[in-house]
């Protein structure tokens, strides 16, 4: 990989902090670029010196793939108040989650275009027999042209697949590879098989893009009502609970807010409206939204799409040109001004 010199970059906004790292807007060689970078030594201690760190492994990750809808990564760097940095392409218009579950009147097509872009790079992805791990709305970030870019390797490995480096569990050379069994990933986009312990494959990330389609079908989160992780593995892993396909808010921007008196409770509605009426879309549409959920967060991975299915699901649907709009008119920004507030705090 690329090894940048730090002095070539300036480091700009922070767009967003976890516990191990940040991310600022940087501004490198004159094109604007999101840095991560490392604000701890080493994110887990290794067990020998041959152990990669998470870093390490991310850059493995990013190192074989290019795909319209992957983050582009363009090298590292090391700072001398930060151990290690990741240099990436700038996403101006920040996480998918921050548009649908915000202000934002995102239009159906969108909706679709969001859904395919995401499939796409996840069918990518599978292809080179890399398993995310940690695919939710939150690491799917937006270009200044509103493309969505699937984001953060840091929980990713490559795992022994159909037409991949090796079969039945083993790779090149006969090491055998370990069976994912650790519970990896985020609330409520971390699959039921993975979060009770059991041996689980690449039909995770299935699960998970199953979420983010529910997200940008209703604008809500899944298990919103679910108090703690307790609770979750109860529900949603042994009871197999999912939740019913109608927004939060009646009166939300997702809905038609003139057919909703404001005395009208959100669990009122199933027996007054049909779901897609509530939701603003033709019924066949939300019917072909529906079963494409249910098929990707169904119990057993076995059930679950393939991503060379899903993109073959939504390729139809996704053919007409999106439009979005919102309270104020974003299209004429650039990526990268100086004006654009919409990347900051919301890259992690």
């Amino acid at each position: 990989p690329q090894q940048i010199p730090h002095q070539q970059i300036q480091l700009r906004d922070l767009l967003g902090k976890g516990a191990f790292a940040e991310v600022r807007k940087g501004l490198w060689c004159g094109t604007w670029v999101a840095v991560k970078l490392l604000t701890q030594k080493r994110l887990y201690p290794r067990k020998n010196q041959n152990e990669k760190t998470i870093f390490e492994k991310e850059i493995a990750i990013l190192l074989q793939v290019r795909h319209p809808n992957i983050l582009q990564f363009f090298g590292y760097s090391v700072f001398p108040e930060y151990p290690f940095a990741l240099v990436t392409e700038f996403m101006a218009r920040g996480t998918l989650q921050n548009y649908i579950r915000e202000e934002w009147v995102v239009s159906e097509e969108y909706r679709f275009a969001w859904a395919k872009d995401i499939a796409s790079g996840m069918e990518y992805l599978h292809g080179k027999n890399i398993i995310h791990r940690d695919l939710s709305s939150v690491n799917v970030l937006l270009s200044d042209d509103f493309t969505a870019k699937i984001a953060d390797f840091g929980l990713s490995r490559e795992y022994a697949g159909e037409g991949g480096r090796g079969e039945r569990g083993k790779r090149e050379g006969g090491e055998r590879e370990e069976p994912m069994t650790m519970a990896i990933g985020s609330l409520p986009w971390l699959a039921p098989e993975s979060f009770l312990g059991e041996k689980y494959t690449h039909k995770v990330d299935v699960y998970s893009f199953g979420v983010c389609v529910y997200e940008l079908l209703t604008g809500r989160d899944p298990y919103w009502e679910i108090p703690s992780m307790m609770n979750y593995a109860q529900k949603v892993a042994r009871e197999h609970y999912r939740p019913p396909f109608i927004p939060l808010d009646p009166l939300s921007t997702l809905s038609p807010a003139s057919s909703f008196p404001s005395s009208f409770a959100s669990s009122s509605v199933p027996s007054l409206f049909p779901p897609w009426e509530v939701l603003g879309i033709e019924k066949e549409k939300f019917k072909m939204w529906e079963n494409l959920i249910k098929k990707c967060w169904d119990s057993d991975p076995d059930v679950r799409y393939e991503f060379s299915e899903i993109v073959q699901h939504l390729t139809p649907a996704s053919s007409s040109p999106p439009s979005l709009s919102s309270s104020g008119d974003i299209r004429g920004r650039k990526e990268g001004e100086e004006g654009d507030e919409r990347a900051k705090g919301t890259y992690m």
